[in-house]
Order: structure tokens, then sequence, then C-alpha cells
């Protein structure tokens, strides 16, 4: 059976696969960005210094295996937005063997339980365009679309 549960800095010592999975396939629908070959280390670490204060994360168990994940951080708004903090959804990922058995709908309203412990009152994700099923999942969880991030490259042609 696969549980969901809030994780630990002990569980960052064994999401690298699955963290990694996640931004391959954010690239393969389209993600500009790339991520550095100690994306991971970097990633984790700054987590494991802010998890429970300013962080949360919540992992997908089937046994003693994790199988996905949700990751979120508090962030304040700039002043002449009214400086009130927001949560901030920054990763979502659920193995393809365990998807369509709402886990990660389970760990998404984990997280914004968490948030929600923490006074904050607006929460954020960024979705790939193409992630048609994610950004139905998000819609049922009441989220709505408000900006479209938009990207250049610079340096790369002359225009």
């Amino acid at each position: 059976m696969t549980t969901v549960r809030t994780g630990s800095a002990k569980d960052l010592d064994v999401l690298g696969p699955l963290w990694r999975s996640f931004y391959e396939d954010q690239r393969a629908q389209g993600m500009h960005a790339t991520v550095p070959a100690n994306g991971f280390e970097e990633w984790s670490s700054s987590l494991r210094a802010a998890l429970g204060r300013f962080a949360c994360l919540v992992v997908a168990e089937e046994g003693d295996k994790v199988v996905g994940f949700v990751a979120g951080r508090t962030r304040s708004a700039p002043k002449y937005l009214g400086g009130t903090q927001a949560g901030w959804v920054t990763e979502v990922w659920v193995e393809p063997a365990y998807r369509r058995q709402r886990l990660a709908e389970q760990m998404v309203r984990a997280a914004i339980d968490w948030f929600r412990g923490q006074g904050v009152t607006r929460i954020e994700l960024q979705v790939v365009p193409g992630n048609e099923g994610a950004r139905r999942l998000y819609a049922r969880l009441g989220f709505a679309d408000e900006l479209v991030q938009m990207v250049r490259e610079v340096g790369r042609d002359r225009s």
C-alpha cells in the first residue's frame, strides 16, 4: 500500500533519482532551463537548511521505497505587492509506475496544509504548458492561471 507522509531531511538522501527524473521530464515537455550536474546536491542542501521552517517536503512511499515527492518553500512578495508570505510549490513528481493513484493530489494537499499552517494565504506554482495532466490536477485543487512565463536565451543568436 502506498502512503503519503511529511518528509524529513533523511528522505532527501534518497530523492536524487526521482528529482533528476522530474527535471528530465520537464525538459522533455519543453522546459528551457538546463539543470547543472550538481543540481540535485545544490537543491537538497538548500532545502535541508530550510526544511520545516521555510520549506516543506511530502513523500509517497510504497513500503520503504519513496515513489513520489512534493517540495515547496515560502517566500515574501515584494512590498509593492503587499509583502505577504506566499507558498511556492517547486517540484511535484510521482514515478510513472505509481501514477493514477491520486498520490500527487494527496501530496499537494498535504503541502497546502503545511503552507496554511505557516500562515500562507497564497500558493503559487509553475507548470510546463504541455503538461495537461498536471494542469488538470492543479485546477481540481483550486489553482488558476494567472501569468504566463516567457523566456528568451540571450547570447545564442544575434537578434
